[in-house]
């Protein structure tokens, strides 16, 4: 890795994470910063969750409490090992 490569890395975590942590990246529990996108799992599981947890999987809208996308993947990992689905749709979901 250059420092070129380093200026960049560190580019894009400033701009990603500016508004929530303040450009370090990391929640408080310095776990990274995340963002789960319901409606992708909606995409990826062709819907199956919208109805009994709306949630976790429906239409774009709301991202929700930017300290609650951990326990929201969770939610989704666990619903998704119920349906016998592997964890890329929730994983996927998630940026």
């Amino acid at each position: 890795m250059s420092p070129g490569d380093v200026a960049y890395i560190w580019t894009v975590v400033v701009v990603e994470t500016a508004s929530v942590t303040k450009g370090f990246g990391f929640r408080l529990e310095l776990r990274p910063q995340t963002l789960f996108e319901r409606h992708k799992v909606s995409q990826l599981t062709d819907g199956a969750f919208d109805d009994e947890a709306p949630d976790i999987s429906g239409p774009l809208s709301g991202y929700g409490n930017f300290a609650e996308q951990y326990n929201r993947i969770e939610k989704a990992l666990v619903l998704c090992d119920k349906a016998g689905l592997e964890v890329e749709p929730v994983l996927k979901s998630a940026s």
